[in-house]
């Protein structure tokens, strides 16, 4: 009964939906939200039908993923697609089974997950809706206004609020209900096409983590406030691409909740000091100065610690704490070497060949660079001291990313992929300029800057828990 019912709810759904647009002639931008809201209430049929039952919440939900996928791909359902972004609806069922999968082996995330795909189909869509339908908007960023974002969050905040009318054991108190329906307005200013998942996943973790991390709500409330005044900060400022902030909000929350404020505020306050040369590169304009930093970036520069701080929350071995500080302590001491050493005027030397090299270039070592590098050695020691780990963990952490800065030069002398421009002649590290394919003249082609800061990132952070380890 519950799989037949679910059925021709969402069979009802759609018909309805693409009766509005070739009947009543209702623009499709509008019956494609209708669709979103409504099948929010799919949640309602499962709980009802499938609380306790694995192939009930997985069935279904699993069927018309891949029903979806083919609508998208072959645009089937004009009502349904949107043609700028024709896999969203893909990414919306997927996202919500993908949800049901991490609810059947962990039973008490079924609240969490509920929460999260009603924020999704109320939040967004009513902010959607009811938007296109507004005279007048007042910009907020990133093209969003304020008045879809008070949308988003009253529309979530009422979705699971109907939930919990309907099924009182799914009833958040009152205070993480609100929170999560800003975070749902947050993700939905933040994220740009990967909402959909972002805030079934982002919630979903969120709403858990709040009813069942014991110790953790408290700091895990105080990261999500920091993290998301840090990424929008750091989205307007275009010092971060959106999906770069989305990440870096995610690796802030793993390493307040695994190591604690004082290495959430090591990585704030590095983050601070490296974002502070790169405005100031900016207003000196600085042709070699990089622009906002992607996703990519951001991982090759700070996911290395983060995932090591989440290993020692479980493992608990000191050496693994010494290895995140050595590398987000790397990342200081390199950006500053180079984007400080790019302010001068005199040509690096490569580190080496021994000669000099245009400013800019990959392994070109100055002095100004090389005293900036050990300045930010320094000022990572004296912020490793209040982790209490202790002077001696302080000093490994200061020399281990001195290290890295040096492997990182050396990597960039060596290996690093260099190309010639074909249309300019001018020399460059990307595979293309001027808008067309540039030739390759030296190092290893794929082998790009972000990938040998990985590698240096993970250099110092082994170098320092090693270390540490053996003494």
């Amino acid at each position: 009964m519950g799989y037949l019912a679910e059925l021709l709810y969402i069979a009802g759904v759609v018909l309805f939906s693409h009766a509005l647009h070739r009947v009543a002639h209702v623009d499709s931008k509008i019956t494609r939200k209708l669709i979103h809201i409504l099948i929010g209430f799919v949640f309602f049929i499962q709980y009802y039908f499938f609380s306790e039952d694995i192939l009930g919440l997985l069935l279904v939900p699993s069927f018309v993923t891949v029903g979806l996928f083919l609508v998208a791909r072959f645009r089937l359902i004009p009502s349904m697609v949107n043609p700028e972004n024709p896999y969203g609806i893909f990414y919306y069922a997927l996202s919500i089974t993908l949800s049901n999968v991490i609810a059947c082996f962990y039973p008490p995330y079924l609240i969490a997950s509920g929460a999260a795909i009603l924020c999704l189909a109320f939040g967004d869509g009513f902010a959607a809706l009811l938007c296109a339908f507004l005279k007048k908007r007042h910009p907020l960023i990133l093209g969003k206004s304020v008045e879809g974002t008070l949308i988003c969050f009253l529309f979530s905040a009422l979705g699971m609020l109907l939930l919990g009318l309907a099924f009182p054991a799914l009833m958040l108190p009152p205070w993480l209900l609100l929170a999560s329906a800003a975070l749902t307005a947050v993700i939905e200013l933040l994220s740009g096409r990967l909402d959909n998942p972002a805030i079934v996943f982002g919630v979903g973790a969120f709403v858990a983590i709040l009813l069942h991390g014991g110790a953790l709500p408290i700091r895990i409330l105080v990261g999500t406030a920091a993290g998301l005044a840090i990424a929008a900060l750091a989205t307007r400022r275009r010092i971060l691409t959106r999906p770069g902030a989305v990440l870096a909000f995610v690796m802030l929350l793993a390493i307040i909740a695994f190591g604690g404020y004082a290495a959430a505020g090591y990585m704030v306050a590095i983050f601070a000091i490296c974002t502070a040369v790169h405005i100031l590169n900016k207003k000196k304009k600085n042709r070699h100065s990089d622009g906002a930093r992607g996703l990519y970036q951001v991982a090759c520069n700070g996911l290395v610690g983060a995932i090591l701080l989440v290993v020692y929350g479980a493992v608990g071995h000191p050496a693994l704490l010494v290895g995140y500080y050595a590398a987000v302590a790397e990342m200081l001491s390199d950006t500053l070497a180079s984007d400080i050493g790019t302010l001068f005027s005199k040509d690096p030397v490569d580190i080496c060949r021994l000669r000099r090299i245009p400013k800019g270039r990959s392994g070109g070592v100055s002095l100004p660079g090389t005293l900036a590098s050990l300045t930010g050695c320094l000022v990572a020691f004296l912020l490793t001291l209040p982790s209490g780990l202790g002077p001696v963990a302080a000093a490994i952490v200061a020399l281990s990313a001195f290290l890295g800065m040096l492997l990182d030069s050396v990597l960039g002398s060596l290996l690093q992929g260099k190309f010639r421009c074909a249309a300019c002649g001018a020399y460059t590290e990307k595979p293309s300029h001027c808008g067309t394919p540039a030739t390759h003249i030296g190092g290893v082609r794929r082998l790009d800057n972000s990938t040998v800061n990985l590698i240096s990132n993970i250099f110092s952070a082994a170098v320092g828990a090693l270390v540490f380890f053996l003494i």
